[in-house]
């Protein structure tokens, strides 16, 4: 009891504590982002949370079809990592986003940078306005159970919706559940090796349909790839069949290995992926299949790591392929019962082959430290994405090829007064080349004050972002983004 009381008291007496950064307590142990939970032992610092309510608006004609117009945002996160005990740390998140949009077109599922089997789009004509929200949770515990073996587990749950409010419309559930089991044994404080189990199941459930009676006659393209498909009309039976919700399902299970000797850590994992879109039920409409294969590769050499600067390379790879198969089935009436029915189904007609490639390597620089922070921080590098893609409508074949490289640099410097406050100053940019041809400029501020005899570092940003196309490309114009930021660090 007395020790409890003598640790409140220190801790109430402080006058201001130090600066702390949650980004440079992340990112400066590459473990912590390599997703085996049991490498959490490897968490070095004491306790650290972050939380941010924001607010975003965007807005200009540069923009994809499946962007709005306009766009606001509302967001809140919290994450914290968590020494219980020496031997036990855990880690925490917890998100919401409220996304709006307007003239919204193109695809009518869940925005995602994954490859689906196929895609429904929606005409220009009947562009709408649309809402996405998602929760997000994290749960992620590293336990030391025996001398350097530690064994890890991790939960990310994700629910949320999307709906469009004009003709054809279409609500989508989406849920989205990734959990692992790991394994980290530790050589030395500079080596050591993990291994783990991950399963994962991923449903985004549609329905379609419109308001009131009308005589429109609404159109969905089925898109196997390339916007190559087939036409469908809303109202006969198929894959916007009104009549009920049609779930786009997924699973994946899969093993990963990460290791770190000396200054380099690496780590590889491996997914293998199936699914359906339809009710696998006799009594109702299988309309596709589909199976994969997914490889992830990182690499991070630290070159400079002391007191005095941080220097370190990033790179990871990750390689996805894809293919889908359409359903063939008649209708068959009970014999014995002529209102019941059900469907026999023959040998599937393959729709397309899909694959894509993404990768990234930078260079990250802390330099200048004050206390637990750095004052300056810059870093460069490049992305590239590759996707190839292949529809097949029989007797015909399209394939077609796309390409992004988008180089980049970021600046960050950093004004700690004599009260303990912290003003940073943040200037970047981007160039895209290949399908997409942009310039992109970043301009941030940030503003930190700590509360007294707290551990609390409340923080307000400005951030502002400038898109402008350049050269010839089917997306021309310009795009303009604000965001506010309300944070706390504790």
């Amino acid at each position: 009891m007395r020790l409890k009381v003598v640790l409140f008291v220190n801790i109430i007496c402080l006058p201001l504590l130090a600066q702390r950064d949650f980004s440079l307590v992340r990112d400066r142990n590459a473990l912590l982002s390599s997703g085996n939970a049991a490498a959490l032992v490897t968490f070095a610092d004491s306790s650290i949370s972050k939380g941010t309510v924001s607010f975003l608006h965007e807005g200009g004609n540069l923009r994809l079809p499946t962007e709005g117009q306009n766009r606001n945002v509302i967001s809140a996160d919290v994450s914290s990592y968590m020494r219980v005990s020496p031997s036990l740390v855990t880690f925490g998140h917890a998100s919401y986003t409220n996304d709006y949009g307007t003239e919204m077109f193109g695809s009518m599922f869940y925005p995602s940078l994954e490859l689906r089997p196929f895609d429904l789009i929606s005409a220009e004509e009947d562009a709408g306005s649309k809402r996405a929200e998602l929760i997000r949770i994290v749960g992620a515990i590293g336990w030391n159970i025996w001398k350097d073996l530690s064994i890890g587990a991790k939960i990310d749950y994700t629910s949320g919706s999307y709906a469009k409010f004009k003709d054809l419309r279409h609500t989508n559930a989406l849920m989205n559940l990734y959990s692992r089991a790991d394994l980290f044994y530790s050589l030395s404080k500079s080596y050591g090796i993990g291994l783990g189990f991950i399963y994962r199941r991923q449903t985004e459930s549609l329905r379609f349909k419109t308001f009131g009676t009308t005589d429109a006659v609404y159109t969905t393209l089925v898109d196997y790839a390339n916007g190559y498909g087939e036409t469908e009309t809303f109202g006969v039976e198929g894959f916007t069949d009104g009549g009920q919700e049609q779930p786009l399902f997924s699973e994946y299970t899969g093993l990963s290995a990460n290791t770190k000797v000396g200054f380099v850590t690496l780590g590889i994992t491996y997914l293998h992926r199936h699914g359906y879109y339809g009710r696998k039920t006799q009594y109702d409409v299988l309309y596709e299949n589909h199976s994969g294969d997914q490889f992830a590769y990182s690499a991070r050499t630290d070159i400079v790591n002391n007191r005095d600067a941080l220097l370190w390379i990033d790179m990871q790879l990750q390689t996805e392929r894809l293919s889908s198969y359409r359903s063939n089935y008649r209708r068959v009436t009970s014999e014995n019962n002529s209102s019941l029915t059900y469907y026999e189904y023959y040998e599937p007609t393959k729709m397309s082959d899909k694959a894509q490639w993404s990768g990234k390597i930078n260079i990250s620089g802390y330099w200048k430290p004050k206390g637990d922070i750095y004052l300056w921080y810059a870093v460069a590098g490049t992305d590239y994405f590759h996707n190839k893609q292949t529809a097949y409508l029989y007797p015909n074949i399209y394939t077609s090829t796309s390409h992004v490289l988008s180089p980049y640099a970021d600046v960050k410097r950093s004004l700690l007064f004599k009260n303990s406050s912290l003003l940073s100053f943040e200037v970047g940019g981007s160039t895209y080349f290949g399908l997409l041809k942009q310039l992109h400029t970043t301009l941030k501020t940030t503003y930190e004050i700590p509360i007294r005899h707290t551990n609390i570092r409340p923080d307000v940003s400005l951030r502002y972002d400038y898109y402008k196309s350049i050269g010839e490309t089917q997306y021309t114009g310009i795009r303009n983004r604000l965001t506010v930021e309300l944070g706390a660090t504790f």
